[in-house]
């Protein structure tokens, strides 16, 4: 929305002191209102090992939701501020559908590179938003990375005020590993 910034924050943990917390704020300008510019912060750790990546974001809307579907592409990249090295890269298209007022669909197709981990490739997913009461929602989304088994997510988003929302997920192979994963959300409007 132009003029608007907010920032998304998520804290996952996935089980044998394995974990990543992530920090995106982002703002759309009004002499821009079809770009939004961002960063990241994501800060994982486990057993021991610990790293910080940091690195910008911009999407562009080629298409509003509104006109039957909505289309943009996402570009991102990362450092991680211990080496200075480019850790990894995303190159996303996300397509909206909203079915009804209350039920939105969002489906995504990137290409991801990461230096470690042979973690480089395709990646396609699906999610449904539904609004089941006025200010609780349910989600559901699945995910397949290449090379690697679906992993898969689901939970609740509560909008106590128009300014946040708070989502609960519960998950599996959200990282790409069979691990389990518990995930606490909170985005912040202005």
């Amino acid at each position: 929305t132009p003029g608007l910034c907010h920032v998304e924050s998520w804290l996952t943990g996935f089980g044998s002191g394995r974990g990543l917390a992530n920090l995106s704020p982002a703002c759309t300008f009004h002499a821009l209102p079809s770009i939004e510019f961002g960063a990241a912060i994501q800060h994982g750790w486990e057993r021991g090992h610990r790293h910080t990546l940091i690195g910008p974001a911009v999407k562009l809307a080629l298409r509003e939701p509104s006109r039957g579907f909505g289309l943009g592409v996402a570009v991102s990249a990362a450092v991680d501020t211990a080496t200075g090295k480019a850790e990894s890269a995303a190159l996303l298209v996300p397509v909206t559908v909203d079915l009804t007022p209350q039920v939105r669909t969002n489906f995504n197709l990137s290409y991801q590179w990461a230096r470690t981990g042979d973690r480089h490739g395709l990646v396609a997913g699906a999610q449904v938003e539904a609004r089941v009461r006025g200010n609780l929602s349910v989600m559901a989304e699945g995910f397949v990375r290449d090379g690697t088994k679906p992993g898969f997510q689901a939970g609740v988003r509560w909008t106590p005020k128009a300014w946040i929302d708070v989502d609960l997920l519960g998950g599996r192979r959200v990282d790409g590993t069979g691990a389990r994963a518990v995930t606490l959300g909170v985005t912040l409007r202005r």
